[in-house]
């Protein structure tokens, strides 16, 4: 200690602050790209879904129901469940309908006898994939 300051050049009546400058920002900076991304993300996604931006129904011009009436004629046999959910696809997140009809096999609910999924624009309508599992047709194409 020389003339009452402390060899680190902090008087001993002040706290003591960090080496790299104190305040929250300078933290801040202090931290690794990723952990920045991270912060910014956190407080970002919450603004933007209360804004509405992330609304899962934005776009979406074809309702539930519709959607599977444009897809039934698609279908070749008589499904005993239908289900309808919307999703987003591609880089510009278009709303996506993947509506799946399907014949549970006996005896097992988690598997099908047949199913048929097809995927319908939700803006335009339009059917954009139709996807077709037999399990009927896997068995005899083993024998």
């Amino acid at each position: 200690m020389v003339n009452g300051a402390v060899a680190n050049g902090v008087q001993p009546d002040e706290p003591e602050r960090e080496a790299s400058g104190g305040g929250v920002g300078a933290r801040l900076m202090a931290l690794p790209g990723r952990t920045k991304l991270f912060i910014a993300l956190a407080l970002l996604l919450p603004v933007l879904a209360l804004a509405g931006v992330l609304r899962s129904d934005r776009g979406v011009q074809i309702e539930r129901a519709e959607a599977i009436e444009i897809a039934r004629p698609e279908i070749d046999f008589d499904p005993v469940t239908e289900e309808a959910r919307l999703f987003r696809q591609g880089a510009g997140l278009r709303p996506v309908w993947a509506v799946a009809f399907t014949i549970p096999a006996e005896g097992n609910i988690r598997e099908f006898e047949r199913r048929t999924t097809i995927e319908v624009d939700a803006t335009t309508g339009e059917i954009l994939r139709i996807a077709t599992d037999n399990l009927n047709q896997d068995q005899e194409g083993d024998n």
